[in-house]
């Protein structure tokens, strides 16, 4: 194994060593994970109950125990049961990553085919209505709360005109308004990356020799200005699915989605410690891995970044 891939691979297991560390620690200091489970129950619940439920979830050993033992248990992917329904917390996550992943792709794709070509138009065109309007987009875009636009268009398409449903996953009608949202929230920074990095490949001496030979326009475009422009935008790609997993936890709520945004907001207000760090875990999972394979691809985009170095 080279040296550069075995760095990226010893780098993202500390940082999910790292996270699961700042998953048990933080969510004990917010409180008591028994005491707040029980607080605001409508009845009485006995002394020994409580007693019970305590040793039964291993919370009456000593804190460092507690955290070797969610340790031990989280590197293989036991979370412990749900406080609330009983079942183990990492078989119920598991359930919903698919509906998650499908809804964070597709929108990333969306965004993809949207803010690539109108980001290298605007480079092109710099000055004109397209450039124009690709910064109109993008200031819009970063601008906007995800929330605030998915109640926005809830309003307007399913309430007023009735065209789309507004909440579910049974087929494509149920895609539209929760892909916009999340695929708008990431048009903005891929629009402006994609029009710095072109507009300043376009000054380098290569794409005014290419020009200079009469290559068609189609060939400079994308042999010698967008792969050249693509390492910048690799970067801002992968972090961009970190932040769709991010903006997924308020628009699966809004749109009723059944995946781990909605799964965890339930667990949040549920005070479910158990699904609450399996959710937290296997995002931050899911983020390194694809971190981690786009280190690997700059290896392919630029040749100066090689695996032995």
């Amino acid at each position: 194994m080279n040296r550069y891939l075995f760095n990226r691979i010893i780098q993202s297991i500390l940082v999910l060593l790292g996270v699961m560390c700042l998953v048990f620690f933080l969510l004990r200091i917010v409180g008591d994970p028994v005491q707040m489970w029980f607080s605001g129950r409508t009845r009485e619940i006995d002394p020994e109950t409580i007693a019970e439920f305590r040793r039964s979830m291993g919370f009456d050993l000593p804190l460092p125990v507690q955290f070797i033992n969610f340790m031990r248990k989280a590197i293989v992917g036991d979370f412990g049961n749900s406080f609330r329904y009983k079942l183990p917390a990492s078989m119920m996550i598991i359930e919903r990553i698919p509906a998650t992943l499908k809804l964070t792709s597709i929108s990333l794709l969306v965004a993809l085919i949207v803010s690539i070509p109108l980001g290298v138009m605007a480079a092109v065109k710099s000055g004109g209505i397209i450039d124009d309007i690709a910064r109109t987009l993008a200031l819009i875009s970063q601008a906007t709360p995800t929330y605030w636009l998915g109640l926005v268009l809830i309003s307007i398409f399913a309430v007023k005109l009735r065209w789309l449903p507004s909440s579910g996953s049974e087929n494509w009608k149920h895609y539209i308004l929760p892909v916009a949202c999340l695929a708008l929230s990431s048009m903005g920074g891929l629009i402006r990356l994609t029009r710095s990095s072109v507009l300043e490949v376009l000054q380098e001496d290569y794409v005014r020799t290419a020009v200079s030979k009469g290559l068609r326009k189609n060939v400079i475009y994308y042999r010698h200005i967008l792969v050249n422009a693509a390492l910048p935008l690799v970067t801002v790609i992968g972090m961009s699915l970190g932040g769709l997993l991010g903006g997924a936890l308020y628009i699966e709520t809004i749109f009723a989605w059944p995946g781990m945004g909605r799964l965890v907001s339930d667990a949040v207000g549920l005070r479910d410690f158990p699904i609450i760090q399996g959710v937290a875990f296997l995002t931050c999972l899911i983020v390194v891995c694809v971190n981690l394979l786009t280190d690997v691809i700059y290896t392919f985009i630029d040749p100066r970044i090689r695996y032995g170095d």
